[in-house]
């Protein structure tokens, strides 16, 4: 006899009718009153998927439907294990990805899935953005940079799916913004290395020309639209390519810049702290596209838009020709920071004020990046300064 489940999505529930699926190992649990034969199809394609990225137990029907000329079908598994399939209507398609988006499911229900947008094709040229439903069709604009500007360009929506979001500018790795007017929810979807969006909760706050933090009163993301200090600053965070940064982060609580300046080994960079659903991070983030980014912490606990703080890492240079590397040990703090300290593992003190402070070890007689050091800094109360590690 056919059982019932829940399945939540974002905020919604739906009531879904499961069979037992006989002795299939990964039976459809449902279909979501979607073409029968698509979704088996779909569940047919995943299932075929490397061993790793197969799904595992009762598979639940996300979203199913008709988008363009493209069919659609997001799946998900008893682990929390996702997968997009797509297709051409009435043709031949694919997996286009299989990353968890969800947690695992207890004895009693589906997983509840995390994710609220991904991307759907190919990461190159305007793509099409899963966005789910619960919002009337001409009510979804993609975020555009235009000189100092952010132009809001309106995008179709068919079925939950919004065709052709472009990306956010020429050089934000692939990164796209798209407003949900109707629910008032910003999607930053990256590119697919990464192709499962982040719903943005917080705020986004970038140093302003003079290096400092916006006012404590400025109005925050969903209050205002993005400016292009903002939409510049998740381009840079888009570019951030780690094993760290390719996991899905499904929500992001606020994005704060830390620090900006010019590395001792040449180019600029943003120290940013990233508050996610799924860890906070410290990065470090370039301005140059093609050198990306490096987060220098995980899990590291997030600082509030007043919070006086310093970070370390070691800034390196790869030589031209078979010279010796040039290794640094940087500091870098908040605009509140007045004097940073950095103790040698052999005792020797190197001093600085000001917010930013670089020790070079080859002058110290240090020919490796790795030695041992700790970080001290004051504000201009002269109290401790929190150092993130």
């Amino acid at each position: 006899m056919a059982g019932i489940a829940g399945l939540l999505v974002g905020a919604a529930a739906t009531w879904l009718v499961a069979d037992s699926g006989g002795d299939d190992p990964d039976p459809v649990l449902d279909y979501a009153d979607a073409d029968e034969g698509l979704v088996r199809t779909a569940a047919d394609a995943w299932r075929a998927a490397p061993p790793e990225d197969r799904p595992r137990g009762g598979i639940s029907v996300v979203h199913a439907g008709r988008a363009g000329d493209r069919d659609v079908v997001v799946l998900l598994d008893e682990t929390g294990l996702g997968s997009a399939y797509v297709r051409p209507a009435e043709g031949d398609g694919a997996v286009e990805w299989v990353t968890p988006i969800g947690s695992a499911a207890d004895d009693e229900e589906p997983a509840r899935v995390a994710a609220r947008s991904l991307l759907l094709g190919p990461a190159d040229g305007p793509g099409d953005i899963w966005v789910g439903g619960g919002s009337s069709p001409g009510r979804y604009e993609a975020a555009v940079l235009d000189g100092d500007g952010v132009r809001w360009r309106p995008v179709d929506v068919e079925d939950g799916v919004a065709l052709g979001v472009p990306e956010a500018g020429p050089d934000g790795c692939g990164l796209r913004v798209v407003a949900d007017r109707g629910r008032g929810l910003l999607h930053a979807v990256r590119s697919g290395r990464s192709p499962v969006g982040a719903v943005l909760q917080g705020d986004v706050r970038p140093l302003d020309g003079s290096g400092r933090r916006p006012p404590a009163d400025r109005p925050r993301v969903g209050e205002r639209e993005l400016d292009a200090a903002q939409l510049r600053l998740l381009s840079r965070l888009a570019c951030v390519d780690t094993n760290d940064t390719r996991e899905p982060l499904t929500g992001l609580w606020y994005v704060s810049e830390l620090w900006r300046g010019e590395l001792p080994a040449g180019g600029t960079g943003s120290l940013l702290t990233l508050g996610a659903v799924e860890e906070n991070l410290l990065l470090l983030a370039s301005d140059d596209r093609d050198r990306g980014g490096f987060v220098r912490r995980g899990g590291v606990e997030g600082t509030q838009w007043r919070d006086a703080a310093v970070a370390s890492w070691y800034d390196s240079t790869d030589p031209a020709e078979d010279g010796p590397y040039r290794h640094w040990i940087v500091v870098a703090g908040t605009q509140e920071v007045e004097r940073i300290e950095v103790v040698l593992g052999d005792g020797r003190r190197i001093t600085g004020q000001g917010r930013y402070l670089t020790v070079d070890l080859e002058e110290y007689g240090i020919d490796s990046g790795t030695t041992a050091y700790e970080v001290t800094a004051v504000d201009g109360d002269g109290d401790p300064v929190r150092v993130l590690r």
